[in-house]
């Protein structure tokens, strides 16, 4: 055969039936079917983008908004700085300040006490931070000051059987614009006049702050070099104020398991003594007993802290009447504070009079007389509300738990006070 076939072209093509493409440079690929590398500047269509996440709470984020604290070293519990506000065994406002648990934050002037740092400015600032174990027992030490009695005003109802103190129209259903409306309204006027009154006479100085996340510590994790950074500029606390965090607090309290969308309280519970016309002995007895459990609870003996609750308990023999009514000489007297952990779940269960021996969250009520004492949640403050009951496992030693479970919240504080709580809770 002299000749190719006709169907083929004779050539000297080497890449004949493929595709060459040359660059002018190591980037810039200009033919052969190749495209100039780019960037997009905007994600794809397909993607679908969300908008951006803010932190507020009436967008309904799930961001966590963190807040930096720092806390001056005689604060945290060490024995050579520190004089102890509520006694000789009271813990330290600092200690305890660990990851999970709920701080406070010093927001107001004690009488006769110390104030707040004013070193620095913003972040910088130095500020007060307590410990939940450090409130409780500065609340009950608050119990030993005269001034810490308050009377309450006439549109409280001293008398309800229910947990919570309410106002005079607690179960009264309103319309907007009526005159039980106006009535309400001037129930939580009362309740402002008492908080502040408690905030004056230093009951209340504190207020929650957020759920700790973490502590600036040395990068070598050595205690050495964190003492070390604590006394050179303070200790450096990362706070959630607001959104998801993990928290020990509510955990291993002897009440129902708090499940997803309830809310975790801590309430300022108080003793209210309740009486129609003149006042009685009975109620300066009271007042005399109710210092004097302060003063034994500050020097940590048990023993004279026994006898003086014993005393106490019998100026209230007997029983209280299931129903009393309000008339137009009754008064009241708020003293003997303290600090109780609740859930929503607990609260809603056991607030009511019933025959259980949790009935109205185990508080009691007593009589000596005509004259009432009654045990009271008067406000509390909601730290936030329950996204995941079990967020962390709990250690376990064979078939016994040890220590608290961690929960999961969205951290939003809020204070309500006795009124509000049994319209929300109360009534279910």
């Amino acid at each position: 055969m002299s000749a190719p076939p006709s169907r083929v072209t004779p050539g000297n093509d080497p890449f004949l039936g493929g595709a060459l493409g040359r660059a002018n440079g190591p980037t810039n690929v200009n033919s052969g079917g190749f495209t100039s590398p780019a960037f997009s500047s905007s994600p794809p269509t397909a993607l679908g983008a969300g908008v951006k996440a803010l932190a507020r709470n009436d967008r309904g984020s799930n961001v966590t908004v963190p807040y930096a604290r720092l806390v001056p070293l005689h604060t945290l519990g060490t024995p050579q700085l520190v004089t102890p506000i509520t006694g000789p065994k009271s813990p330290k406002e600092g200690e305890g300040l660990n990851h999970g648990e709920l701080a406070w934050i010093f927001s107001a002037k004690e009488n006769g006490g110390r104030v707040p740092m004013k070193s620095g400015a913003g972040t910088n600032r130095m500020q007060r931070l307590a410990s939940q174990i450090f409130m409780e027992h500065y609340v009950a030490s608050q119990n030993s000051k005269v001034e810490s009695f308050v009377e309450l005003g006439a549109q409280i109802n001293p008398y309800f059987i229910s947990a919570f103190l309410v106002g005079t129209n607690a179960d009264v259903a309103a319309t907007i614009g009526s005159d039980e409306e106006k009535n309400i309204v001037k129930d939580h006027a009362a309740f402002g006049d008492l908080f502040e009154k408690l905030q004056k006479n230093a009951v209340i100085s504190w207020t929650p702050d957020g759920i700790v996340m973490s502590r600036l510590e040395s990068p070598a994790d050595e205690g050495y070099h964190s003492a070390e950074l604590d006394m050179s500029s303070g200790a450096l606390f990362n706070l959630a104020v607001q959104g998801p965090a993990t928290t020990k607090t509510w955990g291993g309290n002897a009440f129902d398991k708090p499940l997803p969308c309830d809310k975790v309280f801590i309430a300022l519970v108080a003793d209210v003594c309740a009486y129609d016309g003149a006042e009685p002995p009975v109620v300066g007895y009271w007042k005399k007993a109710v210092m004097e459990i302060a003063d034994a609870y500050a020097s940590g003996d048990p023993e004279k802290l026994e006898k003086a609750q014993s005393a106490k308990n019998g100026l209230f023999p007997n029983d209280a009447p299931p129903v009393k009514a309000v008339g137009n000489d009754t008064k009241g007297v708020v003293g003997n504070y303290r600090l109780e952990r609740y859930t929503t779940a607990y609260m809603m269960k056991y607030c009511s009079a019933s025959g259980d021996k949790n009935a109205r969250c185990g508080l009691k009520r007593r009589a000596a007389g005509d004259t009432l004492l009654t045990e009271y949640i008067v406000g509390g403050w909601c730290i936030g509300t329950v996204l995941d009951s079990a967020a962390q496992p709990t250690l376990r030693v064979g078939r016994h738990r040890v220590g608290s479970t961690p929960m999961s919240i969205n951290v939003c504080i809020e204070w309500l006070n006795g009124d509000q709580m049994y319209r929300r809770f109360g009534r279910a």
